[in-house]
């Protein structure tokens, strides 16, 4: 049975429509954003401020309201620095067994590199969290 050059169009039509269309999906797929959470972090002062804006609107609270709130998160606040400052030695005791480990492991050549690559980090670190050298800010 010949197909007439009408029927052949149809299919050669529907044959690449069907692949753009297949194209284009796959092309949105790949390329979609993903999501990361790298995303910037609000400073405790920007994250109070628009906890305590949304509070205020979607509860409705009075302006004696907000101050005990606000008061709330000034205890909590000393409440989190007291915790971490009392363990902050179990913390680095963590941390310098795990360096130890670490140094172990590694040949005497990767020693050098290890180093620096350490105080790379910690020099990232107090940039991060605004401090000098000696440990000021």
């Amino acid at each position: 049975m010949q197909r007439s050059n009408k029927s052949i169009a149809v299919y050669l039509v529907l044959v690449f429509g069907s692949g753009a269309v297949v194209g284009a999906l796959g092309h949105r797929l790949y390329s979609s954003q993903n999501v990361s959470a790298k995303g910037r972090m609000p400073n405790p002062s920007e994250y109070r401020r628009s906890y305590l804006e949304e509070a205020k609107t979607r509860l409705k609270l009075d302006e004696d309201q907000v101050k005990r709130i606000d008061a709330v998160f000034d205890a909590t606040r000393g409440r989190y620095h007291a915790f971490r400052d009392s363990h902050k030695s179990e913390y680095q005791a963590i941390q310098e067994f795990q360096m130890r480990e670490e140094t172990a492991i590694l040949r005497p050549d990767q020693l050098e590199a290890y180093k620096a690559w350490q105080e790379e980090r910690k020099q990232r670190r107090r940039k991060h969290d605004g401090k000098t050298k000696d440990g000021s800010q």
